[in-house]
């Protein structure tokens, strides 16, 4: 049973006043737990026009184009996508440095996906983006995690399959959106599917079956049962079982061999 985020007086202040997915962002949720509760609240969402034209000064326009959003941003209190879509609406160039490419730099790109190689060498994404493309690196292509989890998409909680995954809530959220399938809604500690009861039906988990979960690998009961291994893990989570030492591993697998 997964758990419902509850929210405080302070958070739900924040609802309205910046994007849905820098609230989820900042409180470290899901962008549909936050778009669910405003829309229950009745909260308009936010819109960029919204904000006062007081906070445009013409000290702070003189700024853009000359550091980075981000570091704009920061200072003066509000999302680096505000401060891009406002550079932009007024047609004045991103900021570029002229930091020259390391070795190393040069070496990470396509690696990971380009905000996450901007954040660790501390760049803009548009630079890390141009500076891949110039050298013709391809995107990086995550692992395909979605396959063994699709039949879960709007069944389950996104935040509950992106424990079971190991990945970012939103990323389970823009495949589910992909697909056109609806959240799973979460109330009083239930979820309650968004698939209509014709849709595809999970496997049944036998009490041997779940015998077996945390004792051995979550990858070797994917073996023996013959299902996903990021659908034996989430089974695991959602039934709040420990998973094995990755030391033990090993020498567990051989013994289960052994005896079979």
């Amino acid at each position: 049973m997964s758990r419902v985020y509850k929210w405080s007086e302070e958070n739900i202040a924040l609802l309205g006043t910046i994007s849905d997915y820098a609230i989820a962002d900042r409180l470290g949720i899901c962008r549909d737990t936050v778009y669910l509760e405003r829309k229950r609240r009745g909260i308009e969402p936010w819109r960029i026009h919204k904000l006062p034209e007081s906070l445009w000064s013409p000290s702070v326009i003189s700024k853009m184009g000359k550091m980075s959003d981000k570091s704009l941003a920061d200072e003066i209190g509000v999302s680096q996508a505000t401060v891009s879509t406002k550079r932009q609406m007024l047609g004045i160039p991103s900021f570029v440095t002229h930091r020259a490419w390391d070795a190393g730099e040069v070496a990470m790109l396509g690696t990971a996906p380009d905000k996450e190689v901007a954040q660790l060498i501390g760049r803009e994404v548009e630079q890390v983006r141009a500076a891949r493309q110039f050298r013709g690196i391809p995107i990086h292509r995550a692992e395909r995690w979605i396959d063994g989890v699709v039949h879960q998409l709007g069944v389950l909680i996104d935040a509950e399959i992106a424990a079971a995954v190991g990945v970012n809530p939103e990323a389970v959220a823009n495949a589910r959106r992909k697909r056109g399938i609806p959240p799973a809604r979460e109330c009083k500690g239930e979820i309650f599917s968004s698939r209509p009861p014709g849709g595809r039906q999970r496997k049944p988990w036998t009490p041997e079956e779940i015998a077996l979960l945390g004792k051995i690998s979550d990858a070797e009961v994917a073996r023996r049962t013959g299902r996903t291994k990021s659908g034996v893990t989430m089974e695991r989570h959602n039934r709040r079982i420990t998973g094995i030492d990755p030391a033990k591993a090993t020498q567990l697998y051989k013994q289960a061999r052994a005896q079979e």
